[in-house]
C-alpha cells in the first residue's frame, strides 16, 4: 500500500516524515497531551522494532486519524516468527462514527499479510475490543491489575497518630533475610547471561523475542522514565528477571513490575517474597503486577497479599498467515504494553 485511497472524502495512506506536526496536533486533540520529539523518535525509529503508521487525512490535508503498528519478532515453538504488535489508534473526535478505526484496521492488515507477518497482538480495552473482534483478533487473555502495600506510613500523611502506628507496621517487616545462598541486585546492562536465561525460561510460551537490543531500547533508551532491572541468583545461576518502573505520586513511591521472568522448577513463591522485601527496603510503598492465567497457576498473588483491583484491558492476536489453529500458551508483562 504505498499510493493513497480516497473514501467519503476521507484520504488513507502510510505516514511520511512531514507528517510529524500533523500527527503531534492529532495526539493532542485526542488525548490532551503533548508527545514529546524525543518519545517520538524512541518510540517510532527504533530500527530494530521500526513502526508502521496508518494515517486518516480530511479534504484540508489534516490528519483525522491513525493507526501504529510495531514490527517486532515473536518467538514460537522455539522458532522465530514475524510478528507486529498494534500499539495506538486514535480518531478526532468530530470525525467518529465514519468508518475511520475500521477503515485504518483493514488497511493494516492486508498491508501486513503482503509483508509476512504472522500474528499481530495487541492489549485492548473493553470499548476498542469488540470492533477489534469483527476484524479477526481473539482474546487470549482478561487481563486484571493487582496491587500490594510494602509501606504504609505514605497512606495517611496527613493525620500524625494513624502515620505512627503505621511506621511501626511498615518495621515489622524490615527484618526479612534472603536465604544464605541467595542474592538479588541491580543490572545496568543486559549480558548475554541475562538474555539466554530469558530466551531458557520461556521457551515454552510464546512471547516476544527479548532480544539485548529490544530490551535496551525498552528500558534502558526510553525517555522520562525510571527502570530497576533486577536480578535474583541462587549459587550463582540466575532464577529470575525482573523490570520495575519507578512512578511518584506526591510522596509515595509506586513501582509497576513490568518484567517478571522465573524458572518454572523453582519455588516462584519465594523468588516473589524476596522481590517484595528488596522493594520495601528501597523505600517502594506500592507495587503493581499484571495478573492473568498463566501467573495465577505459578503462585497465589493472594497468599502474597496483591489485591485485585480491576479487569482492565485484554490480551488479542490475529492470526493472520499463521496456518496454526491453537493460540497456545503465552508470556506477556506490562512491559509489553509500555510502549503504548
Amino acid at each position: 500500500m504505498n499510493g493513497s485511497l480516497t473514501q467519503n472524502n476521507i484520504s488513507y495512506r502510510l505516514y511520511e516524515e512531514e507528517d510529524y506536526h500533523k500527527y503531534v496536533n492529532l495526539y493532542k486533540r485526542v488525548f490532551n497531551k503533548e508527545i514529546s520529539l524525543s518519545y517520538f523518535q524512541w518510540k517510532f525509529n527504533n530500527v530494530h522494532n521500526p513502526a508502521v503508521i496508518f494515517c486518516a487525512f480530511n479534504s484540508e490535508n489534516e490528519m483525522v486519524g491513525s493507526r501504529v503498528v510495531l514490527l517486532t519478532d515473536l518467538c514460537q515453538d522455539q522458532q522465530m516468527i514475524k510478528g507486529a504488535q498494534s500499539v495506538d489508534s486514535m480518531v478526532d473526535g468530530t470525525y467518529r462514527g465514519m468508518g475511520i478505526y475500521k477503515k485504518l484496521n483493514q488497511m493494516a492488515i492486508e498491508h501486513l499479510k503482503k509483508m509476512g507477518v504472522k500474528k499481530i497482538m495487541t492489549f485492548p480495552n473493553q470499548n476498542s475490543f469488540p470492533p477489534l473482534n469483527k476484524l479477526g483478533w481473539e482474546e487470549i487473555y482478561s487481563i486484571s491489575n493487582r496491587m500490594k502495600i510494602l509501606n504504609y506510613k505514605h497512606l495517611f500523611p496527613s493525620i500524625p497518630v494513624l502515620k505512627q502506628l503505621l511506621i511501626v507496621k511498615d518495621n515489622m517487616y524490615k527484618n526479612n533475610r534472603l536465604p544464605l545462598n541467595m542474592t538479588i541486585s541491580e543490572v545496568r546492562q543486559f549480558d548475554d547471561r541475562i538474555v539466554d536465561f530469558i530466551e531458557t525460561s520461556l521457551k515454552n510460551r510464546t512471547h516476544q523475542r527479548r532480544s539485548k537490543e529490544f530490551l535496551e531500547w525498552k528500558y534502558s533508551e526510553k525517555p522520562e522514565s525510571e527502570y530497576e532491572k533486577l536480578v535474583v541468583e541462587v549459587d550463582g545461576a540466575i532464577v529470575g528477571f525482573f523490570i520495575i518502573r519507578k512512578n511518584k505520586h506526591g510522596q509515595r513511591i509506586v513501582g509497576t513490575i513490568l518484567e517478571c521472568v522465573m524458572r518454572e522448577e523453582v519455588n516462584q513463591k519465594k523468588i516473589m517474597r524476596v522481590l517484595l522485601a528488596y522493594l520495601r527496603s528501597k523505600n517502594f510503598d506500592i507495587v503493581k503486577i499484571w495478573s492473568y492465567e498463566k501467573t495465577e497457576v505459578n503462585f497465589s498473588f493472594l497468599s502474597l497479599g496483591f489485591l485485585k483491583r480491576k479487569t482492565a484491558i485484554k490480551f488479542a492476536v490475529n492470526q493472520l498467515n499463521d496456518d496454526q489453529n491453537e493460540f497456545g500458551e503465552w508470556y506477556i508483562s506490562a512491559g509489553d504494553a509500555d510502549t503504548a
